[in-house]
């Protein structure tokens, strides 16, 4: 692992440090190595670097941590216009990673388990997005133990679409918390009241 961990605040550490960066992959990304572009360190959360979808509006970013984690937030910068995905839902522990033959139509927006547990098969977290950089408060008990996420970013007005920056906010139990720097996260970037939401 490598990067600096930062602590932010009630939302938790920024989990950068823990994702296995080489690891994540893509479906319907082009090109498709470019997946691992939005990951990157706080620092870099407001720089015009974004991966695109290829062939249909929806992308899905698969990405594994290097230990559990628990995630209390995801944030995301997705840039604003037309080819901003205005809707996000997430998958935990999936260990082979979420295919577009995984969401037929609109079934993760309209299922009503949304929020059951991982092995249900259902998204654990499914929200309309706000435009450009914005803090997501999660349900922290559907991500208490999570290994992997897969991120699934679609509806822009555009017939593709495009996202700047994942990140996970939250803490990896267990592991050492050394070399911490304190930052905030202004309120003003926080969405509130986003998770359950199954409206298409």
């Amino acid at each position: 692992m490598s990067g600096e961990i930062h602590a932010l605040g009630p939302e938790g550490t920024n989990l950068y440090s823990y994702i296995h960066r080489e690891r994540v992959w893509c479906t319907n990304v082009d090109p498709p190595e470019s997946a691992a572009t939005v990951i990157k360190p706080w620092d870099q959360r407001m720089t015009p670097t974004y991966v695109q979808s290829a062939t249909e509006d929806a992308m899905i970013i698969n990405i594994p941590f290097a230990v559990p984690v628990r995630i209390k937030s995801i944030v995301l910068n997705t840039g604003r216009g037309e080819y901003a995905p205005q809707r996000c839902t997430v998958y935990v522990n999936r260990p082979y990673g979420v295919d577009m033959d995984d969401l037929p139509g609109c079934e993760a927006h309209t299922d009503s388990r949304v929020g059951a547990p991982p092995e249900s098969g259902s998204a654990q977290a499914d929200f309309a997005l706000l435009p450009g950089f914005a803090v997501y408060p999660l349900n922290a008990a559907r991500f208490a133990h999570t290994t992997s996420v897969s991120v699934v970013m679609s509806e822009p007005d555009a017939d593709v679409s495009r996202t700047l920056f994942i990140g996970f906010l939250g803490s990896a139990p267990g592991q050492p918390q050394a070399a911490v720097q304190h930052m905030d996260v202004p309120a003003a970037n926080a969405a509130t009241d986003i998770y359950g939401d199954s409206q298409c």
